[in-house]
């Protein structure tokens, strides 16, 4: 059974225009577990902070906020961000959201937001507690 624990989610300010071309991708993909498993890595939750801005390869992911607002503030809509990144990011994203944040802290994350979509929350909440 799926635990869900409640947290206040910040969204960033909505984006007025839409940008044609921009192509979201898809779901987690799971074919990279295996890659995921094999490196653990240990991180203590809560001290875990943006040090730098992310990557403008991340844009594609927040195509209906404001970049900069997202960007300079992403301490702020930090759970924002790593629902949001584990949910429709490739291996390399969910690479940089371990570097920055423990497999546990993605997985409470992740399973508390009601905007992951149902496949991704299963992977986290599995993943979280086998690490």
């Amino acid at each position: 059974m799926m635990q869900v624990i409640s947290s206040k989610l910040q969204f960033p300010k909505v984006k007025t225009t839409m940008r044609g071309g921009i192509k979201t991708l898809g779901t987690f993909n799971l074919f990279c577990m295996s890659d995921l498993i094999s490196k653990k890595h240990d991180k203590t939750s809560g001290n875990n902070v943006f040090k730098e801005s992310m990557p403008d390869d991340f844009k594609i992911y927040f195509w209906d906020v404001e970049w900069e607002d997202l960007n300079e503030n992403s301490q702020k809509y930090k759970s924002f961000i790593v629902a949001r990144l584990a949910d429709k990011g490739d291996c390399e994203v969910v690479k940089w959201l371990k570097a920055r944040f423990s497999v546990n802290e993605i997985s409470e994350i992740v399973t508390g937001s009601r905007t992951v979509s149902k496949k991704t929350c299963l992977f986290w909440e599995r993943y979280g507690q086998h690490v």
